[in-house]
């Protein structure tokens, strides 16, 4: 399963939630989403943030992983389902 956050705010039942996702799991930050790479509690699995939405917000200092659009058409052949927040 891909997480997808594109909202640059999350409640904290939701941060409890990705806490608890595994590592065959991964979160993808997109859109404004991209502001809460620094404020995410530490996760088992990977997590993306998508490059160009990263760029656009000038987002430069952050420990997930760049995710370009190849990375994504991995992701959709590897994670199913896609749940969006």
């Amino acid at each position: 399963m891909v997480i997808v956050i594109k909202r640059a705010q999350i409640s904290d039942a939701k941060k409890r939630q990705l806490a608890l996702l595994s590592a065959q799991h991964a979160v993808l930050l997109m859109g404004d989403g991209v502001y809460l790479a620094p404020h995410l509690p530490e996760l088992r699995c990977r997590c993306y943030i998508y490059s160009l939405d990263a760029t656009v917000r000038g987002i430069r200092n952050y420990e997930q992983q760049l995710a370009d659009d190849t990375m994504l058409v991995t992701l959709s052949h590897t994670h199913s389902p896609w749940v969006v927040w």
